[in-house]
């Protein structure tokens, strides 16, 4: 005779212990490196594109694979843009690399000259990068959507 709920039990259990396997390993480290920008219309609708540079490293004994960034940028006084940008990129054990996200915004119709007396603009970004677990367990958890991690980052400076 079966006890009612065992078997329900035993699934969990079964499904912890996976999702417990899936999540061995090191996330990325994401640092903002700089923002610098590229594009400035003085059309009737003035805007400004920004490259933000990113240094990502693997801590990992394993690949890591990349699926994507979402961010906040802003330029302090003068705009925010909030995007999504695919990485589709696999960092080996130990390695790194440097990847560029843009960033636009129309600018203030009144807008301020440099926020700082040395003629500097003050920037911030806020985000996460979405990654793959290592290893088989997590590359299957992660097609089929159940676990997707997200490491936060977040940076600032000046140009």
């Amino acid at each position: 005779m079966r006890m009612p709920g065992r078997r329900s039990s035993c699934t969990l259990l079964t499904l912890a212990g996976i999702l417990g396997l899936a999540g061995c390993g090191a996330a990325p480290v994401v640092r903002p490196i700089e923002a610098v920008p590229v594009v400035v219309t003085e059309s009737q609708a003035p805007a400004a594109g920004f490259r933000i540079r990113l240094e990502v490293s693997n801590p990992s004994d394993e690949d890591v694979p990349l699926d994507r960034f979402e961010y906040v940028f802003e330029v302090a006084e003068v705009g925010r843009f909030e995007g999504r940008w695919a990485a589709l990129r696999t960092l080996p054990p130990g390695g790194s690399a440097t990847i560029v996200v843009p960033a636009s915004f129309a600018l203030p119709p009144d807008l301020p000259g440099p926020e700082n007396d040395d003629g500097t603009f003050d920037w911030r970004i806020d985000g996460g990068v979405r990654y793959q677990a290592p290893g088989f367990i997590g590359q299957i958890l992660f097609d089929v959507g159940v676990r997707r991690p997200t490491e936060p980052f977040s940076g600032s400076g000046t140009f």
